[in-house]
This record gives structure tokens, sequence and C-alpha cells, in this order.
């Protein structure tokens, strides 16, 4: 991921790009924004029907699949998960320490942060796993996250109203580019 988003920073003589994920390419993202170097490339971050805090249906095929490991259980605490990686990312479950949303513009930082959930999330499990910014699990009330009331997993990226919801975000600190 690095050197893509640097190839685009290239390609469009741009200083920082905004970045969409959707489903376990939020995790991606996220980690590259963390742990990466990514908190001075990145403008707006959008994950659509993000896997941010795991996913239990993952469980079914974690023996198979190292990813699914990771992913299982959802709300996977310290040596819960494969590797680790929701640990590091969100922190225990049941304790509000660890910033979801580093370098973010609340906090002072320059990354405008938006998830949004699929209401009818049939790969998600739970699919309020999707939001940020959590202060208990499944809790969505950050401003942050917004629903996508009936619509699916796959859904996210082919629906017309959650483009728009992306545009609108993206639009709100660049109103001056198409």
């Amino acid at each position: 991921m690095p050197a893509f988003v640097d190839a685009v920073l290239a390609d469009t003589g741009t200083g920082k790009v905004d970045m969409v994920a959707h489903s376990m390419g939020a995790w991606a993202g996220r980690w590259y924004i963390k742990f990466l170097g990514g908190e001075t490339k990145i403008r707006d971050y959008v994950s659509l029907a993000g896997t941010n805090h795991g996913n239990n249906a993952a469980c079914l095929f974690a023996p198979f699949s190292e990813s699914s490991a990771e992913l299982c259980p959802a709300y996977a605490g310290d040596g819960d998960s494969e590797n680790n990686i929701q640990f590091l990312l969100n922190g225990e479950p049941s304790v509000e320490d660890v910033d979801e949303t580093p370098f973010g513009i609340e906090d002072g930082g320059e990354i405008a942060w938006h998830a949004m959930w699929a209401g009818l999330d049939e790969v998600v499990y739970p699919n309020t796993s999707a939001c940020l910014n959590q202060t208990s699990r499944n809790d969505c009330s950050d401003p942050i996250n917004k629903i996508a009331a009936w619509t699916f997993h796959l859904q996210m990226i082919q629906s017309q109203a959650v483009f728009d919801q992306v545009e609108i975000w993206l639009r709100e600190r660049n109103i001056s580019r198409p």
C-alpha cells in the first residue's frame, strides 16, 4: 500500500490522497495510517462495511485462513486472534485505551475519518463492528459513523446512495475539486 499511495501522489502531484476502503481493506488502510507513515499522506479516510472490530463469521474459516483467524473473534483482546492486529488497532474491547482514529481532525490531526456500516450486512457479524471510535461493543454513536440501513455487504460498493454519501464526505474538505 505505501508504494501505491506514493505512486498516486506522484502521478497527481498532490500532497495527500483520499482513501476509501471496503471490508477487510479497512484494516489495511488503518494499519497503513497508524503504523506505516500514512498519517502524512491521507486527507480523508472512508471505511465501507469495514471489519474494524473483527468478524465472528470469519471463525468458520479460521482453521483454513490466516486472515479469517485474525478477524476471529470480533472484539478480540490481547492474544485472542492471529497476529493480534485487532488488538493493535483497537486496544482492549472493554476499555477505552486506543485511539481508533489516530491523527484525526477531532484531535488536532489532519485526517477526516468516516465509517459506514451495512444495516443488512450478511458478511460482517456483528455488522456494528464496522463502526469506529466505539466506547463499548457495537457502539456506533460517534458522528463519524453512518448506517446504510437497507444495504448488504457487497451493495456497499454498488449503491448510488453510498456513493453519494462518500462524495459528500470527500467534498467537505475539498470543495474546489471535481
